[in-house]
């Protein structure tokens, strides 16, 4: 990476932005300022020095042309008239390269010197889509799918994922495909590629919030789905495609991209402020396994407050100066001026107030049941949890304790579709107390009765205790309690896991989930709203530090534990 990066006159004044010495420089370094003020032009540089004219090549053409240089001065001195004049010239042009390279010599650190890689093999420019590079599907010969989808392991960046993006989408189609399907998935090339495919479909979900999947056509061919809709890129939005493209440099590209010099133009574009950042964030844990760096040019504010403002710079007007201490000009000059500026203070703090209050009043009212909805992290890890249960030897049993309006069900159902011939054998119970609103028992049981309707399915919705228990009698696998804890009493809480461990198989488990930051206010206990973080939940169970991780990039507390200590 660049620690410190010097750029002279004689590199930026031919591209009419101004000499730039950057310190202390982070993996992620941002330069944010209006469009026309130079952000790409100060990126370009960044790629110029760091790529094509790699600094190791740099100092060996500053050597060549000064000894050329030399070559032509005495040259001229042994000439008179228009012959020394030209060699003269000559000369000047060699010393201007060598001074030209020498400088590309001195603008980065000697660490970045010796890390960055060889001439064109460590720089990713990741900075317009490139829409026309989409080769749709059905214009590929099914050889030609394959190689292409592999394209991209030679190259970094998105172009090669955008071209191989039918293909790449179709390859993990097949190995889904092959994963479910109980002849084919003993075989170990089908197992490693399912992983792959797997890493792939979460990667994707997390950006799109839509799970890829797949189908078999009316010629047999397995084709990918996404939503449960089939796939090809040119129906897609250039968002959605951009969301995919992200997905497979992400997934195919992280080994080259973990020592890459990553310049992105204006991420922001196509894309929603949440999805940009979260993209971000992914490929900032990709270079952070490794020697790489990620420069930002955006005149976006979610994206810019996304990150510290240590690692911002505001350029304007052809210059570039450090932005950590000038938040508010940079504020302002992003929204156009003092009256923008104050707008926006004002939309946010109405938007705060306005929170708060609806929150405060959410509080007199009795608790509400939270809905089905597209990348909710707690229906994500469930999804992963029963999906690595299911064998089509063995029925897997699983109680949804507390289901409220049903939306583990509508997750899994949604899973399961875009699976059609997952090999499953799946017992499911959904249990709600009998003195939930009736529009909570309708709206569970019809999530339920969808569910049960997929192939390898059986579900059942109940509203009385003593019903609980699989349609074959055994005890359960799995007794899912989703924000459940919180809502009752810590006095009854032995009380509900010797309820739990009652119908649990010997080998089975409960999945605890609970938010520890409350998006919705509830009506608290008599003896106050208690949330348990990770260290209680560790106690209450005496589990240990693997049975109850800690994953601080979740708003939710979500543990797997063999309920003992509390029966």
């Amino acid at each position: 990476m660049i620690r410190e990066l010097i750029l002279p006159e004689i590199l930026t004044g031919p591209i009419g932005i101004k000499p730039a010495h950057l310190r202390d420089l982070g993996k992620v370094v941002v330069l944010a300022g209006p469009n026309g003020a130079g952000k790409s032009r100060y990126l370009s540089m960044v790629g110029a020095v760091a790529s094509s004219q790699h600094p190791t090549a740099a100092a060996t053409m500053a050597v060549d042309s000064r000894r050329d240089a030399e070559t032509f001065r005495r040259a001229a001195q042994s000439l008179s008239g228009v012959a020394r004049e030209v060699q003269e010239r000559q000369a000047a042009v060699f010393e201007e390269q060598a001074a030209r390279n020498q400088a590309i010599v001195d603008a980065v650190d000697d660490e970045a010197r010796s890390t960055l890689a060889a001439p064109g093999e460590h720089i990713a420019r990741i900075t317009r889509n490139h829409e026309d590079a989409v080769r749709p599907r059905e214009a590929l010969r099914e050889s030609e799918a394959d190689t292409l989808a592999s394209a991209g392991l030679q190259s970094v960046g998105l172009k090669s994922a955008y071209v191989g993006m039918d293909a790449y989408c179709t390859l993990v189609a097949r190995a889904l495909f092959n994963a479910d399907h109980p002849v084919l998935q003993e075989r170990p090339s089908a197992k490693e590629s399912a992983r792959s495919a797997e890493a792939f479909v979460t990667i994707l979900q997390g950006l799109l919030h839509q799970a890829l999947g797949y189908d078999v056509d009316s010629n047999d061919r397995v084709v990918p789905t996404l939503g449960g809709r089939p796939l090809l890129a040119r129906e897609l939005s250039e968002g959605e495609r951009l969301l995919i493209a992200w997905s497979i440099m992400l997934h195919q590209q992280v080994s080259s991209l973990s020592d890459c010099i990553i310049l992105l133009d204006e991420p922001e574009n196509h894309l929603h402020p949440d999805v940009c950042i979260t993209a971000v964030r992914r490929l900032e844990a990709v270079v952070a396994r490794g020697h790489g760096q990620i420069w930002i040019a955006t005149h976006s504010l979610p994206v810019i407050a996304a990150f510290s403002l240590s690692s911002t710079y505001l350029v304007d007007c052809g210059e570039i100066v450090y932005g950590g201490n000038r938040a508010g000009e940079l504020v302002t000059r992003l929204l156009g001026g003092e009256e923008n500026h104050r707008a926006l203070q004002r939309l946010l703090f109405d938007a705060d107030g306005l929170a708060f209050q609806e929150f405060a009043a959410q509080c007199l009212l009795g608790p509400q049941v939270a809905p089905h909805k597209d990348g909710d992290k707690q229906e994500a890890l469930f999804r992963r949890r029963v999906t690595a249960g299911l064998a089509p030897d063995r029925v897997l049993r699983v109680l949804d304790f507390g289901a409220g309006s049903g939306r583990m069900a509508a997750a899994l159902a949604e899973l399961l579709r875009a699976r059609p011939v997952v090999a499953r054998q799946l017992e499911y119970v959904a249990y709600n107390p009998g003195d939930q609103d009736a529009a909570v028992h309708e709206a569970c049981q019809r999530h339920v009765s969808v569910l049960g309707g997929l192939p390898g399915v059986t579900a059942m919705y109940v509203k009385d205790a003593r019903a609980v228990q699989p349609p074959s009698s055994t005890l359960f696998d799995i007794v899912l309690l989703c924000n459940v804890m919180h809502e009752v009493h810590p006095t009854k809480w032995r009380t509900l896991f010797q309820d739990v461990h009652a119908c649990m198989a010997d080998d089975g488990s409960a999945l605890v989930m609970e938010d520890q930051q409350m998006a919705v206010g509830e009506m608290p206990h008599v003896d106050g709203f208690l949330v348990v973080d990770i260290f209680q939940m560790r106690t209450l169970f005496a589990a240990s530090a693997a049975e109850v991780p800690e994953v601080p990039s979740l708003p939710t507390c979500v543990r797997q534990l063999p309920v003992r200590s509390l029966v």
